[in-house]
């Protein structure tokens, strides 16, 4: 499952918004077009967006003459605030753990913003791997623990919404070997990220109410945006190959 990111102050799911970090990706659709430019599908491709909130991503592919896109999200909310016209985009209600569709029909896989929002991201990456063909790929992009100082940053960032799930990169590189993928790409894209954070400043008024924002109602207060001062967020973008050959990982979140 996918935690529901309504729940964050910062989210809308309206086509003009600039708000959440999730619905309204840092850099909107320019690390998206990256991804694309490096993975090289094929034509006549069929591509995936997992968690594709109003369906910026899928509305992109949609473009690409040959390419078959469907979006996939567990919000009714957000699918109903579809960017472009319903009948244009192939849109789908479903939950990562279970997506409907069968093994191996996908030759990628996008999934943006939405890893660290899971509750169980080894299991949404197997799940994920079952729909994609051997050789196809997955593309993540999210926000990571840049950099932490001190050892309560874990219970300093649990009770944000937004970011309680945010890894450090040798964590989303050892999930991604625990899962059996190959890595093709790794790329900090943190200056995006950053340039998101000033626009919701200038919004806001201080990077104090910024982070109380992202933060749950009983944690918005100044000496818990003082501490999350103390990590230092990034935004990457990760590009994994599902292997011709794969033995089904054991999985175990803990």
């Amino acid at each position: 499952m996918i935690s529901d990111c309504a729940s964050c102050g910062l989210f809308s799911v309206t086509q003009d918004s600039e708000e959440c970090v999730h619905t309204n990706r840092p850099g909107g659709l320019i690390v998206t077009e990256r991804a694309f430019a490096l993975c090289g599908f094929p034509a006549q491709a069929h591509i995936l967006d997992v968690a594709c909130g109003t369906g910026a991503t899928v509305n992109y592919l949609a473009d690409k003459p040959g390419l078959k896109a469907l979006g996939m999200d567990r919000s009714g909310k957000a699918l109903a605030g579809a960017q472009s016209e319903p009948a244009r985009l192939n849109l789908l209600r479903g939950d990562v753990l279970r997506i409907p569709i069968a093994p191996g029909y996908f030759d990628g896989v996008f999934m943006e913003c939405a890893l660290s929002l899971t509750f169980e991201p080894l299991h949404c990456l197997v799940e994920i791997m079952r729909v994609l063909k051997p050789g196809g790929k997955i593309v993540l992009t999210d926000i990571y623990l840049r950099e932490v100082i001190g050892d309560n940053f874990k219970q300093v960032i649990s009770v944000s919404t937004c970011l309680a799930g945010a890894m450090t990169q040798e964590e989303v590189e050892n999930l991604i070997a625990a899962a059996g993928l190959r890595t093709l790409a790794w790329e900090d894209h943190t200056a995006l990220l950053k340039q998101w954070m000033v626009g919701q400043i200038f919004r806001l008024g201080s990077i104090t109410k910024v982070f109380c924002q992202l933060s749950a109602e009983k944690a918005q207060n100044e000496e818990y945006a003082q501490a999350l001062n103390h990590i230092r967020l990034g935004y990457y973008l990760a590009i994994f190959e599902k292997p011709l050959a794969l033995e089904t990982p054991e999985v175990n979140d803990g």
